[in-house]
C-alpha cells in the first residue's frame, strides 16, 4: 500500500472510495474498479499512529477512526474518531496539519468557508464550533442529545445537525462576535421516534447531501433511510430504498449519483460497502470498516 504522496494520480480517479477501518485503525483509499483483495486496489492510506505530526500525548485522541469527509478540492480529508479527535489530513503530505479534541466521541464533523470546523459528538451530546488553527477546543458549544451527523450548506449559510430523535437547523455568521456566530434556526422530528418490540429506537445516524440541491439530505435511523428537504422541513420516503438498517454511512458520487453505504454486520461494523440501488459490493475481508466516502463525493 502507498504511503505518503499520492502516486499515480490516484487522487484523480472517480472510482476511489476512502473507508474508515477501525481494526488496524488507518483511512484507506481503494479503488473500486479493482479486487480489494488485491494490493493494487489499495492506493493509499494514512494512520494516526504512525503520523509524527500527532503529538504522542495526543495519540489516543485518534482511537477508533469514524469518519472521512474529502475537503477542499479533495485534496484534504476531514477526520474524525471516537478518542475525541477532529483533525484535518493533507493527503500530498500524508500527515494532519491540524487537530484538535471535540471530546464525548465525536461521530462526525464539517466545515465552513472560513475554515471554521462543527463537530458533533454523541457522548457528549454537543455541537462544536472550533476555529481551525487556534487552539485545542472549541469557542461555542451547542447541546445535541446522541449527535451523530453534522452538514455544512455554503449557499444558504446554513448548518443542519442531525442528533438524537430530530434534525436541528443552525444559520452560521462568520463575522458574528465568537461563540454566538451559530444560532438555532429551528428542529424537524424524524419520521421514526419509536421503538421495535426487538429493540428501542437509538435515533439518527448518517446525514448526508443527496442531490445537486444542497437543501435536500440522506438521513439514516436504524431501519430507513429518509430523503430530508431542508427548505421545506420535511422528510420523504428515500426512493433509492426506504426499508434498510442500521447504515452507518451514505455517500453520493458528484458525477453521476451513484450512491453506497456502509451497514453494520456485527456490532457497529462490516467489512462490506454496497451500491444501493445497484448490483455492486467490495468487500475488505478481515477489516471493521465503519464509514465509507467517495472521494469525488457531496459531503
Amino acid at each position: 500500500m502507498k504511503q505518503g504522496k499520492p502516486a499515480g494520480g490516484w487522487e484523480r480517479n472517480p472510482n476511489v472510495l476512502l473507508v474508515t477501518e477501525q481494526k488496524t485503525n488507518r483511512i484507506i483509499a481503494l479503488d473500486t474498479e479493482k479486487d480489494w483483495s488485491r494490493p493494487e486496489a489499495h492506493l493509499w492510506s494514512w494512520a494516526p499512529g504512525n503520523d509524527p505530526a500527532v503529538r504522542a500525548s495526543h495519540k489516543d485522541w485518534f482511537t477508533l477512526l469514524d469518519e472521512v469527509k474529502p475537503i477542499v478540492g479533495s485534496t484534504k480529508l476531514l477526520v474524525t474518531a471516537s478518542g475525541g479527535a477532529v483533525a484535518i489530513v493533507d493527503i500530498w503530505r500524508c500527515a494532519v496539519t491540524w487537530y484538535a479534541y471535540a471530546g464525548g466521541n465525536p461521530h462526525s464533523a464539517a466545515i465552513a468557508n472560513d475554515g471554521t470546523v462543527f463537530c458533533v459528538a454523541s457522548e457528549g451530546n454537543a455541537l462544536a464550533v472550533i476555529k481551525t488553527g487556534e487552539g485545542t477546543g472549541p469557542e461555542q458549544i451547542v447541546r445535541l442529545p446522541d449527535a451523530h451527523g453534522v452538514c455544512f450548506d455554503r449557499a444558504r449559510r446554513r448548518v443542519v445537525a442531525l442528533g438524537g430523535e430530530k434534525v436541528q437547523f443552525f444559520t452560521w455568521n462568520e463575522r458574528a462576535a465568537s461563540g454566538t456566530r451559530l444560532a438555532a434556526d429551528g428542529e424537524l422530528p424524524l419520521p421514526c421516534r419509536i421503538g421495535t418490540r426487538t429493540r428501542e429506537y437509538p435515533g439518527g445516524h448518517d446525514l448526508a447531501p443527496a442531490g445537486t440541491t444542497p437543501a435536500w439530505y440522506y438521513v439514516s435511523d436504524v431501519d430507513c433511510m429518509w430523503l430530508l428537504d431542508s427548505e421545506e422541513r420535511e422528510f420523504e420516503p428515500c426512493p433509492l430504498r426506504r426499508r434498510v438498517a442500521n447504515v452507518k454511512s451514505i455517500s453520493r458520487r458528484v458525477a453521476d449519483g451513484r450512491t453506497v453505504v456502509v451497514r453494520a454486520a456485527e456490532q457497529w461494523w462490516t467489512d462490506t460497502v454496497e451500491e444501493i440501488a445497484g448490483p455492486n459490493r467490495w468487500t475488505l475481508l478481515g477489516s471493521r470498516i465503519y464509514k465509507a466516502r467517495w472521494l469525488n463525493g457531496s459531503h
